[in-house]
């Protein structure tokens, strides 16, 4: 029944958590009372639909799992046991920092575009693509509802989309592509 359990909060593609873990996590978090404060991110790989359309499901499923597995990777190295990877949907991500600043978690985001913007995939059949990601960051408020944060997470989200891409951007602060 774990193993059920276990497996209903993964994400069948990318093996990251899944918004029903996302949930709980937050709900746990916010009633430990070692956690001081709670960084939430909302991540959408930019132009994924013209990658998509342009090289067809199995090189995007390719870019999803890369991007996936380099986030968790990161996110969990810089963070350990208070850090964590979830995909929303589609090509959209949420990240969840605890007991760590808005600026650490920015820093580490800059650091993980530059990574990104210097190297390419390279897919099975041999392309290469480089990719890019737009990001918002916000500090969950008091007791304020999971909802709540995602919902602004998602317009600041929305913001930059709308305003061009590979930005990253705070309730503090932003950079430019």
């Amino acid at each position: 029944m774990k193993l059920l359990e276990k497996e209903s909060e993964r994400d069948d593609l990318t093996g990251l958590l899944n918004y029903r873990a996302l949930s709980q996590e937050i709900n746990r978090l916010a009633n430990n009372s070692e956690i001081h404060n709670i960084v939430i991110g909302a991540l959408d790989i930019d132009h994924f639909k013209k990658i998509n359309d342009t090289y067809g499901h199995f090189v995007s499923n390719e870019v999803l799992n890369y991007f996936s597995t380099v986030f968790r990777e990161q996110i969990h190295s810089a963070f350990p046991k208070h850090g964590y990877v979830y995909r929303f949907g589609g090509e959209e991500f949420t990240i969840v920092v605890s007991n760590h600043s808005l600026e650490e978690v920015y820093q580490l985001l800059q650091s993980i575009e530059k990574f990104f913007n210097n190297k390419s995939i390279v897919t099975k059949e041999g392309m290469k693509l480089t990719i890019s990601f737009s990001c918002s960051l916000t500090d969950r408020l008091n007791d304020e509802a999971l909802n709540t944060i995602l919902k602004r997470a998602d317009k600041m989200l929305y913001g930059i989309k709308n305003n061009g891409r590979g930005w990253i951007v705070t309730d503090q602060h932003h950079q430019c592509p």
